[in-house]
């Protein structure tokens, strides 16, 4: 892969570009670039709750009991095995959801559509993806799907941390023709997937927006579950005092809707909640045979990168963007080309060392620091990862290279984790 764009055939026809930059596009054709999107508003429209309350729960293991899951507010997670699980700056990140429950608390079979919106950045309205839709769903089951990847990123940064809105809507009352074939298109892109980390440049994309544009515009829908995680990093609660703060950290997280018989009764939060691994549902501690009418989407958050990064996705699609446009400027292509072949750079690197902890591979990670074909935000991501690897906070891409010049590449690869020995 070339270290920095061409720029010999900036003066060409941007047709003729397609085919020397082959070796960049390769993730838009596995990817399926979705094209031109929809814009929904997720404030578009109200729709009527059916679960007056939400809570962020994490999941710790019954020491005496594999099968049972005890549910616990985030300011409990505070112990020393807490804080071991930790994510920390510069971490990858991944979220998968694992299942959707829904209780036995109405008559008659339902269609549902779980959405997600990513909240993309501030003065940037969030996005609003569907991921699933089901149809004749009936109380006290799960939806159909098994641990799906809905969010990844190479490096997870405390100043601009993950957000993110689950939704779980009751469409059972949409009649809309052009809806209903939404959702149609939206199962054929989706279902059956382990893996659908929305984008624009992610397959089954354009189906994902149009569907949740259509879900959040009608008013004749009841939300199941609405919540917005937020994690904060250790550091943070640490100076924050006292506090409820969840921390960021690895494991099993649930967002749990507090029973409709206890509507008006906040102490329902005050039980001891168990998950019950084997038949999926939510019950007291002290009444392990009495279900309760807790609908929940559980949640997986492991610091590993598990996609394309984001970053590349987001060049992909300016990259195809700026191609596409009959009259793009030399600048705009040489940006945009230099761009994606940085970022595939980067990611190329990193991968290879993530596939083969060898010096060899560590050597390289060093080595591309100093090239200058490199972004400066893929130089620096890079720089973090060859931090975390030698235990040594470079500050700068020079320092690093010194480091592994003068110390670095005389030392060895410790296999049980990966990182550097002298």
């Amino acid at each position: 892969m070339p270290d920095h764009a061409p720029t010999h055939h900036a003066t060409h026809h941007p047709r003729a570009r397609l085919a020397s930059l082959s070796a960049t596009l390769w993730l838009l054709a596995a990817a399926g670039c979705a094209g031109p999107r929809p814009t929904p508003d997720p404030a578009g429209a109200w729709t009527p709750s059916r679960h007056v309350e939400h809570r962020l729960l994490f999941a710790r293991p019954d020491p005496a009991d594999i099968n049972r899951l005890w549910l616990r507010h985030g300011y409990e997670a505070r112990t020393p095995a807490d804080r071991a699980l930790a994510i920390l700056p510069g971490d990858p990140v991944s979220v998968v959801v694992n299942d959707v429950y829904l209780p036995r608390d109405n008559a008659g079979p339902r269609d549902v559509v779980l959405l997600l919106d990513l909240h993309a950045g501030a003065g940037r309205p969030p996005e609003s993806y569907a991921v699933w839709y089901q149809r004749d769903v009936r109380g006290g089951q799960k939806l159909g799907f098994d641990s799906l990847l809905v969010h990844s990123e190479r490096a997870w940064s405390p100043v601009n941390p993950p957000r993110f809105t689950l939704r779980v809507i009751d469409v059972t009352a949409e009649r809309n023709a052009a809806t209903r074939r939404a959702f149609e298109q939206l199962e054929e892109s989706v279902g059956g997937l382990s893996s659908f980390v929305p984008h624009p440049a992610s397959s089954g994309a354009a189906a994902a927006i149009r569907a949740a544009g259509f879900v959040l515009a009608s008013r004749a829908n009841t939300t199941i579950i609405d919540f917005s995680p937020q994690f904060y990093a250790g550091e943070f609660i640490e100076r924050a005092g006292p506090n409820d703060l969840p921390p960021f950290m690895q494991g099993t997280w649930l967002v749990v809707g507090r029973e409709p018989l206890a509507r008006d009764d906040a102490s329902f939060w005050r039980r001891d909640l168990v998950l019950d691994r084997r038949s999926g549902i939510i019950c007291a501690k002290d009444a392990p045979d009495l279900a309760l009418g807790c609908p929940y989407v559980r949640l997986t958050i492991a610091a590993v990168d598990a996609a394309v990064p984001r970053v590349v996705l987001d060049h992909s699609s300016t990259l195809f963007a700026t191609l596409s446009n009959p009259n793009p400027s030399p600048e705009m292509l040489r940006a945009a080309s230099r761009e994606m072949v940085s970022s595939l750079t980067a990611f190329g690197v990193h991968k290879r060392f993530l596939s083969s902890r060898t010096m060899g591979t560590l050597g390289e990670l060093f080595g591309s620091l100093e090239d200058t074909g490199l972004t400066e935000g893929d130089r620096a991501f890079l720089m973090r990862v060859a931090s975390k690897v030698a235990g040594t906070p470079f500050t700068t891409p020079t320092d690093a290279t010194l480091w592994w010049r003068t110390t670095g590449a005389h030392g060895r690869i410790e296999p049980a984790d990966g990182t550097w020995r002298p």
